[in-house]
C-alpha cells in the first residue's frame, strides 16, 4: 500500500511535533525545513489537522504548533481519516448484478478495507516514535 503525499507529509509533521513535545510550540517553518515539506503545503495540512483536533496552533511571538493530545492517543486512522478519509467499499453495490460474480470482488475489497482500517486504528503516533527510536538505535555504532 502506498500513502498519498498528503498523508505522508501529515504524518511526518506530526512525528516532528511528537519528537519535540515539551519544547513548546514549533514554528511551521521549522517543521517544513526539518521534514523537507513545502511550507505552504504544510500550512494547509496543519490547518486540517487542527480542525480535526490533532494539533493546536498558537499565535504570537511565542506561537507555533504542538500536538493537541499525547502521541499514544493519536491513531493513524484519525490522521489519515482527517487528511483524506478512510477507505470505504460499497459491499452491496455489485450484489444487485446477478449476471456476474462482481460481488466477490466487492467482498474482497471490503475485507481489505477493514484490514487496513484495523491496522490504522492500532498504530499510534507513539508506535511510530518507538519504531524510529529502535531504528535510530540500530543505526548507532559503539566503538
Amino acid at each position: 500500500m502506498k500513502l498519498s503525499s498528503r498523508s505522508e507529509y501529515g504524518i511526518r509533521a506530526l512525528l516532528e511535533l511528537a519528537q519535540r513535545q515539551g519544547q513548546g510550540p514549533i514554528l511551521s517553518r521549522e517543521i517544513a525545513e526539518r521534514q523537507d515539506i513545502p511550507d505552504a503545503y504544510l500550512n494547509q495540512l496543519l490547518l486540517t489537522l487542527r480542525k480535526a483536533g490533532l494539533v493546536q496552533s498558537l499565535r504570537g511571538p511565542a506561537g507555533g504548533h504542538q500536538l493537541a493530545r499525547p502521541p499514544e492517543r493519536i491513531t493513524m486512522a484519525e490522521v489519515i481519516g482527517a487528511l483524506e478519509g478512510l477507505p470505504q467499499t460499497d459491499r452491496n453495490g455489485a450484489a444487485r448484478d446477478d449476471r456476474t460474480d462482481a460481488w466477490a470482488v466487492r467482498w474482497l475489497c471490503g475485507e481489505l478495507d477493514e484490514a487496513v482500517t484495523g491496522v490504522l486504528c492500532d498504530v499510534t503516533l507513539e508506535t511510530l516514535l518507538n519504531r524510529k527510536r529502535e531504528r535510530d538505535g540500530a543505526l548507532t555504532y559503539q566503538i
